[in-house]
């Protein structure tokens, strides 16, 4: 944690210091000291060492078709991170939704995202996947695809992962799923923040309209007795690096108001 490392930093110059605690410097400045050099040094050493970073894009808001009965916030979504080359995207449908028959046989049929066109992809690669759902095609070109309720020119995402929906409940994207892709080239967790380029149609749903990171064409559960639809979109949670940050400035602040009693 960095609040361990500035203590022992701080520990460390205090210890190394030359100034006796016997002279006429009072304590309490060099405490001050400590502080304000200790914090900044720390988070340089925190912020190197972190791991991977990874982001997570739950499908948080439906733009058109039909709410899914009782979802919560966290029921499908993809978490990419950082690997050596490239980033790992897994894709997947929370189990839960099978404890209930209106939502037992949900499916997603296609997921799509943007990325930093800075960036490259050389490869892409399923390396494991959780079901026995066909396996997906993965496009990728930019601007040129758009799920339902989406119009735009040019298109507004760069990545379709087809998942397809023919072939039978088996053979689909579903429920307790997942699925794994290895991306490959200069591309970081940090290049799929980009939202796409035109707001959805309104339809019904006119207050959610807006840009997004990703969306995905979710279909097979029920509602009233009829099997229905949904185009579900997104926005990333923070991230690991983040929060170490914010973390970090809220210690520094703490530890400029603390009092500091003198010697």
């Amino acid at each position: 944690m960095v609040y361990l490392k500035i203590d022992r930093l701080a520990l460390c110059l205090q210890m190394a210091s030359p100034l006796n605690p016997h002279t006429t410097m009072k304590k309490s400045l060099m405490n001050r000291f400590l502080g304000f050099v200790a914090v900044p040094i720390a988070m340089a050493f925190a912020v190197e060492s972190l791991p991977a970073e990874t982001v997570i894009y739950n499908l948080t808001n439906k733009i058109n078709g039909i709410l899914i009965p009782g979802a919560t916030s966290t029921w499908a979504g993809v978490a990419i991170s950082d690997i050596s080359g490239g980033v790992s995207l897994t894709f997947s449908i929370s189990p839960d939704l099978a404890l209930n028959p209106n939502t037992s046989g949900t499916f997603i049929s296609a997921w799509y995202l943007n990325f930093d066109q800075t960036k490259t992809i050389s490869s892409k690669n399923l390396v494991s996947q959780v079901g026995q759902f066909v396996m997906p095609t993965v496009d990728v070109s930019n601007n040129n695809f758009d799920p339902a309720n989406f119009s735009g020119s040019p298109k507004n995402f760069d990545i379709r992962i087809d998942f397809g929906n023919s072939g039978g409940p088996t053979k689909r994207f579903g429920v307790g799923e997942s699925a794994t892709f290895n991306f490959l080239g200069t591309v970081t967790a940090k290049s799929f923040d980009v939202l796409n380029n035109t707001p959805p149609s309104s339809g019904e749903n006119a207050a959610a309209v807006g840009l997004y990171h990703e969306a995905a064409e979710v279909q097979g559960y029920t509602f009233n007795g009829r099997t229905s639809s949904a185009t579900y979109v997104t926005a990333p949670e923070p991230t690991a690096a983040l929060l170490l940050l914010m973390g970090a400035g809220i210690y520094c602040v703490v530890l400029r108001k603390r009092p500091i009693a003198e010697a």
